[in-house]
């Protein structure tokens, strides 16, 4: 369950991160109507794209011990993913590389962008052993948290 609670602060933080883009880059605001759709439109994304995109990433980057910066930046990266799921569902289609550059896939670019940063600094945190924990510390005798005390 830790992972779904890593999703919802980073959707939390992605969504902000929209409105005080929004807010600071255009000098605009919101309607309460637009608010609410942003918020659905971009959970509908991340409820698609983090189990089949995001989690699936993580593990694999776990598997093969990325650092933590990696995590942070494969997730960022990854934040693309959802919105091609909302330029598909909303038919920016016929020009892509027009829809690409509006404004308003730009805002959801930087919104899935810090979700995904958040996702993986937040799944390295609660999936990935740290240093001390690794099986190389063991024979070390660093491994037990005792010992670092003494």
């Amino acid at each position: 369950m830790k992972i779904v609670g890593i999703a919802m602060v980073a959707w939390a933080l992605g969504c902000a991160a929209y409105v005080v883009t929004l807010r600071t880059m255009f000098n605009q605001g919101m309607s309460s109507g637009d608010l609410r759709a942003v918020l659905f439109w971009s959970a509908a994304a991340a409820l698609i794209t983090a189990p089949l995109v995001f989690v699936p990433v993580m593990f694999r980057l776990r598997d093969r011990s990325a650092t933590w910066i990696v995590f942070v930046l494969r997730g960022a990266t990854l934040g693309f993913a959802p919105v091609l799921v909302l330029a598909s569902i909303f038919g920016f289609g016929r020009n892509i590389a027009r829809a690409l550059i509006s404004p308003e896939v730009g805002l959801f670019c930087i919104a899935f962008g810090t979700f995904g940063a958040v996702f993986g600094a937040g799944f390295h945190a609660a999936y990935c052993r740290s240093p001390v924990d690794h099986p190389s510390h063991a024979a070390s005798g660093t491994g037990d948290p005792a010992e670092r005390l003494k």
